[in-house]
């Protein structure tokens, strides 16, 4: 009888490698990523901590990776070299299928005493009606703008359009969300955002207030 983690490798092997790969997924162990332009495009297997012999359960992330993003925020040790194999980890968006598709965390169950053809017929399809369009609708800066622009209400949205904007030369409207920012930032964050302040040559309107 084959074992939980067997049944696992299969559903990689046989389901979700197969279909990414067919739509320009390069892949290192578990881990998924494709280029386009300056958008890249992530996904990550992640396996249960409390996972045993006979079962097995697992979620799917996904990222999208933006160069001048990770670049200006994720370098931490200022090497200017982008990731070879950039990692949703290191995605300035990141979302699993839980959300995309049921609007809320969602595991996959693998158990060793059933077949996983189902379960792999399953996770292509989620793959094909929820990730692999949530790419396709960011797949350049102008479309990333947009997503960040169309979810206003969480913060580290609003921080992350920011830094696109004023990565992207668009300091204009990089100056009207600087405002917005500080109008609601959080005092451990003021001094965060004077460095983005000077770095991007914007002006101080507000901070002096705080």
């Amino acid at each position: 009888m084959k074992t939980a983690i067997h049944r696992f490798s299969n559903v990689i092997k046989d389901g979700i490698g197969p279909i990414l790969k067919d739509n320009g997924f390069k892949r290192q162990r578990q881990n998924f990523f494709r280029q386009i332009g300056e958008i890249g495009h992530a996904v990550n297997i992640q396996k249960d901590k409390r996972n045993t012999k006979d079962e097995i359960k697992f979620t799917i992330n996904v990222g999208i990776f933006y160069s001048k993003y990770w670049l200006a925020e994720l370098d931490f040790t200022n090497s200017k070299n982008l990731p070879v194999f950039p990692k949703e980890s290191e995605s300035i968006i990141r979302e699993r299928i839980g959300e995309l598709k049921f609007g809320e965390d969602y595991w996959y169950s693998i158990e060793s005493q059933r077949i996983e053809r189902k379960l792999i017929k399953d996770v292509e399809q989620d793959i094909k009606e929820y990730i692999l369009p949530f790419f396709n609708g960011i797949d350049t800066t102008e479309k990333l703008i947009k997503y960040l622009e169309s979810n206003p209400a969480i913060f580290s949205n609003d921080y992350k359009l920011l830094i696109v904007l004023a990565e992207e030369g668009l300091f204009k409207e990089a100056q009207i969300m600087f405002n917005k920012i500080m109008q609601k930032c959080p005092k451990r964050y003021i001094e965060n955002m004077e460095e983005k302040r000077m770095k991007y040559h914007l002006k101080n309107e507000d901070i002096t207030k705080k």
